[in-house]
């Protein structure tokens, strides 16, 4: 497990409330005038019947596939790696799969989404999501937020991996132009996360 400096990460992994914003490497944890009850009352306009959807590995674009069909309150359950493919995920590799308006469990089943070191993994708006059991490796951003760039939502991580990650800019591993309302790790194991060619 990799070791996180004070300096490079301002967290407090079992205490982050929904009215906070942080983020990995060179940004500030910083109170939101909004709230995550706004948020959900646009996810639950209606009610949502959730389902259980099994992603079995593939390309980023295969995982935004099955993204784009999940519904609000869906489980997505991982059960093989998926890796970035220079000949079908182009269109992903600088902004990452999208996620807006969704609630999501993302079961990874210790399974990998994987950049190959030149793709950048999630770009994520107006959710809440919940990571279980997840890799996040070789990631890479030209800017900030080497693996998950995200705006007005709530994060989970429990039991992930973060391994070998880069960003040129802030948040070697997440980062936020607008509010983030939460992020919680748990148990989370960070390795080699570089943010502006500093070393976490």
């Amino acid at each position: 497990m990799g070791t996180v400096s004070a300096e490079d990460v301002i967290l407090d992994e079992n205490n982050v409330t929904d009215n906070s914003t942080s983020i990995l490497n060179d940004t500030l944890v910083e109170d939101s005038s909004h709230t995550h009850e706004q948020l959900s009352k646009v996810l639950t306009d209606s009610p949502i019947k959730a389902a259980t959807i099994t992603a079995s590995g593939g390309t980023l674009t295969q995982l935004q596939s099955i993204i784009n069909g999940a519904s609000s309150g869906d489980t997505i359950n991982i059960v093989g790696d998926y890796t970035y493919n220079a000949g079908t995920d182009t269109a992903i590799k600088t902004t990452g799969i999208s996620i807006d308006f969704k609630d999501l469990t993302i079961n990874g089943n210790n399974y990998k989404i994987d950049g190959l070191g030149v793709s950048t993994l999630f770009n994520i708006k107006n959710s809440t999501i919940i990571f279980k059991n997840l890799v996040f490796t070789n990631a890479y951003k030209n800017g900030d937020g080497g693996a998950i760039s995200a705006q007005y939502s709530n994060f989970t991580f429990m039991d992930c991996k973060m391994k070998n990650i880069n960003s040129t800019g802030s948040g070697a591993f997440i980062h936020s132009n607008n509010d983030i309302y939460g992020v919680k790790f748990i148990n989370a194991d960070f390795d080699s996360l570089i943010a502006g060619g500093s070393a976490a």
